[in-house]
């Protein structure tokens, strides 16, 4: 794959996951839900262990 592409590849999927993140930070509100966040000492864990395999695998791709 040409360096172009994977560069374009790589954008394209940066805007996907910005756009998905905004997307899931609203969707609360469809269901009539309060969106402000709790204040607890720490994230979501349950969404650590995807976004590592996510970053590492595009890092893994990109690094071809």
């Amino acid at each position: 794959m040409t360096r172009s592409i994977k560069i374009s590849v790589l954008w394209l999927l940066t805007i996907s996951g910005f756009a998905c993140h905004s997307i899931c930070d609203v969707l609360p509100l469809f269901w009539g839900k309060n969106m402000a966040v709790a204040a607890t000492d720490n994230a979501g864990q349950y969404m650590i262990m995807p976004m590592m395999i996510v970053f590492g695998v595009t890092l893994a791709w990109y690094s071809i």
